[in-house]
């Protein structure tokens, strides 16, 4: 098999319960679909509400009725059980899938109903009057007579034209459901064509189970190429919509990454205010009953002594609506030391609390420093009206991409590079239940391992003082894999008899932490 196909390509998403008192974080269960496969972006979309989660893998190849539908698409539920454990439930795909629709470009969900955009699908809710990525979105919902996750409707905008890119984004909040489509070209009448100026389309479940479309939205200003809609967010009579570029009042001069917001008041969605935001983030903004918080990249800019590249510039700003629907300014966030990209990725709840990441570089005790993100978790002082940090941990050369918040649990979508391997896996995590996975906040060396990929058999040079009792290794379910090893010297040959084509090493010498490194088997 070429070496190509053997490099695993995923995401890691992070399911974290907080415990009421105590503040306490533990990881309870690792997972990686096991049909995952390299670029498939497994983890490009998270959401999570209750006891369900899902992840998206808009580049997944599924096999259906034998047939291999390149690129078409897939999602996965993940159920909470009763004992606090995260499971796949179910993997999700188009009931008319073909190849290349991207079926779970973006998702979410909300109680036992789940949405799937598949921006580049063609066909309409009938499967017919073809359109070159007009787009669409795939709801499902709970059978509980089943048991299982049923494919109910399949929705498509009133005026769907080609490259509309309906279900590029989307976002569901009980009954109400929001659409983007960044590449359609007409206002809300359908009338004054602009050049992927961009709308987003609002829908509602009635009484019959059906989701109707209500209204289509636009900015207060449209511009040709703005894409308004390139992100989406509802949270009741709340929501944010990101476009690339916007008409602003300033003179009428044009600027990057703006955020409109809308209100439903007067039985009707209303434009209310336009916010000025910086660089192409995907997961920067995010909205609840009471609170809008938005990435600011450049609020303030710290030096830190002896170590110049340690800087932090950014914030997240919070706004609270007023009863006149507007957003008044309310406090600034800043990280909670000299770090970047905090905010970069977040998520706040109905409880307004905040989940966020910082890339930075955590300083050892010896004074060496080691890369990677912080988790953080804010809570509101009511009193005061800000956000004070609650928790945080790091996580070694990861990188924390999406996150989703519910009220006790988030799910996060992390990944890291290893030369030509992206390597990602599903951690969760929940404060009731005693766990001894991994911990990725480490400090040692990473070990040699050649050949990478092998056939059967690999080696290992190990750091003085290790022997081969450090050295555990597990299959892409995180399950421990028995093994063959002899030792000479400090090298280590390692053989695997079982199938399988990534598996895990982790090494852990005496007096520092776990290190875990990917391997691949042709």
């Amino acid at each position: 098999m070429p070496l190509k196909q053997t490099v695993c390509t995923f995401f890691i998403c992070l399911l974290v319960g907080l415990q009421s008192m105590g503040q306490q974080w533990q990881f309870s269960k690792q997972y990686t679909p096991p049909d995952v496969r390299s670029n498939n972006l497994f983890g490009n979309a998270v959401d999570i509400d209750g006891n369900y989660a899902i992840a998206s893998a808009h580049r997944h190849s599924p096999v259906i009725n034998g047939d291999t539908l390149t690129q078409s698409g897939a999602a996965y539920i993940f159920e909470k059980e009763a004992e606090g454990n995260w499971n796949e439930a179910q993997k999700l795909t188009a009931p008319d899938a073909v190849a290349y629709d991207y079926f779970g470009m973006d998702v979410g969900i909300s109680g036992t109903t789940a949405v799937v955009g598949a921006h580049y699908n063609s066909s309409d809710a009938d499967n017919e009057n073809p359109m070159p990525a007009a787009g669409a979105v795939y709801v499902f919902e709970w059978d509980e007579d089943r048991g299982t996750w049923q494919f109910w409707q399949k929705l498509t905008a009133s005026d769907r034209d080609t490259l509309d890119w309906f279900g590029q984004s989307l976002s569901i909040h009980q009954n109400r459901l929001i659409v983007g489509a960044p590449g359609e070209d007409e206002d809300a009448e359908g009338n004054n064509h602009l050049q992927a100026a961009g709308s987003a389309y609002i829908f509602e479940k009635a009484n019959d189970g059906y989701w109707y479309e209500q209204q289509k939205i636009v900015p207060e200003y449209r511009e040709a190429e703005a894409q308004f809609g390139l992100k989406v967010k509802i949270y009741n009579d709340n929501l944010v919509v990101r476009h690339f570029r916007y008409a602003g009042l300033e003179g009428n001069t044009l600027f990057a990454h703006g955020l409109s917001t809308f209100s439903f008041f007067e039985e009707h969605w209303q434009y209310t205010q336009l916010f000025k935001t910086k660089y192409d983030y995907t997961n920067t903004a995010d909205i609840n009953d009471d609170y809008l918080v938005i990435y600011d990249p450049s609020a303030k800019r710290y030096a830190v002594e002896g170590i110049p590249y340690l800087v932090y510039g950014s914030a997240i700003i919070a706004y609270q609506k007023n009863t006149e629907n507007r957003w008044e300014y309310k406090d600034t966030i800043f990280s909670s030391a000299p770090r970047n990209g905090f905010g970069s990725a977040l998520s706040i709840n109905k409880n307004n609390e905040i989940f966020t990441r910082e890339r930075g570089i955590n300083i050892l005790e010896n004074r060496d420093t080691i890369e990677g993100d912080w988790l953080q978790h804010f809570i509101l002082d009511s009193i005061k009206q800000s956000w004070n940090i609650d928790e945080q941990f790091f996580i070694d050369e990861i990188y924390a991409n999406k996150i989703a918040y519910s009220e006790n649990e988030a799910i996060i979508t992390l990944s890291t590079e290893w030369g030509l391997f992206r390597i990602t896996e599903v951690l969760f995590i929940n404060y009731d239940i005693s766990t001894s996975i991994l911990n990725f906040a480490n400090t040692a060396k990473k070990l040699s391992i050649y050949p990478n990929p092998f056939q059967q058999q690999f080696y290992i040079e190990l750091p003085n003082g290790s022997n081969k009792q450090n050295v555990i290794i597990f299959n892409s379910l995180m399950q421990s894999v028995p093994f063959l090893s002899t030792k000479k010297d400090n090298r280590l040959t390692i053989e695997i008899n079982q199938s399988g084509q990534l598996f895990f090493v982790q090494h852990q010498k005496p007096g520092s932490l776990p290190t875990i490194q990917p391997i691949t088997k042709y």
